[in-house]
């Protein structure tokens, strides 16, 4: 772990912006997307102590961030998974559905528009491919 210093602290703020960064993001919400509310809470902490004066509390608060930013790393990097992996590979009925309403043949038939109120409920609360 990295001691405090000012240049430190400014190398692990740039270092929890990119990890947020990389997070979920949903291109049709970005403003709420998972990352974007990671990079606010970044700015916001960050900005919010800027502040404080005394060193130990700066230290302290410096190795929290870098707490914070190992936990990130770890979940960006998949961590837990390598440490439990899962076997067991479960598709959810969602999934599933979404597989059908998604085939090349339902694409088909909604460009033709032959795709009625009938096609969708049976699409979706049957296992027709």
């Amino acid at each position: 772990m990295m001691s405090y210093t000012p240049s430190n602290c400014i190398h692990l703020y740039r270092d929890l912006l990119r990890a947020a960064r990389l997070l979920l993001v949903d291109s049709a919400r970005k403003d709420r997307s998972f990352s974007q509310v990671c990079r606010n809470q970044v700015r916001d902490r960050f900005r919010e102590n800027k502040s404080v004066v005394d060193t130990q509390m700066k230290r302290y608060l410096f190795d929290q961030a870098q707490k914070e930013f190992s936990h990130l790393k770890s979940l960006l990097e998949n961590d837990s998974l390598i440490k439990y992996p899962n076997t067991i590979r479960v598709l959810p009925e969602a999934a599933k559905k979404s597989k059908i309403l998604l085939s090349t043949s339902s694409q088909e038939k909604i460009k033709s528009k032959k795709w009625g109120l009938i096609d969708r409920v049976i699409s979706t609360f049957t296992n027709n491919k």
